[in-house]
């Protein structure tokens, strides 16, 4: 993927653009649908996407979640990091006030955890920001 450090605003809608066409007006959760396979790429980007979360890089972050999904749709594969992945995008969109998509990608994350339950480490990560994002988005 080529991300900039500091996306523009231009790069932003056209990666925007891109992910809508990809999608093609199907919600996130058809992406928990797909087959699971291994993907080093998927592992790197998760690790990668902690990192831009926790260093405030949140243009960075959500410029690198717009290009998973998009590769996620022309592989048409997940692999169990999309869980923690999600989940972590789901804080994003919590972090936005745009509760609509935080609640989409939290739903996500869970369908996410109970289909790939054997990888432990993945799911943990993955039910602590849905865990997170949901608590977040209770009125209280």
């Amino acid at each position: 993927f080529d991300i900039p450090q500091s996306p523009t605003k231009t790069v932003m809608a056209k990666e925007e653009m891109k992910y809508k066409l990809a999608l093609r007006n199907r919600s996130i959760s058809y992406l928990t649908t797909l087959p699971i396979q291994d993907d080093s790429l998927l592992a790197l980007c998760q690790q990668l996407n902690y990192c831009a979360l926790y260093s405030g890089k949140l243009d960075v972050m959500k410029l690198m979640n717009l290009k998973i999904i998009q590769y996620v749709l022309k592989k048409g594969s997940i692999s169990s990091n999309l869980a923690p992945i999600f989940g972590g995008f789901a804080l994003y969109h919590v972090k936005q006030n745009d509760v609509k998509k935080a609640s989409e990608f939290a739903s996500a994350t869970q369908s996410l955890i109970q289909r790939t339950r054997d990888y432990r480490k993945d799911c943990t990560e993955a039910m602590i920001c849905e865990a997170l994002a949901m608590c977040l988005l209770q009125p209280f």
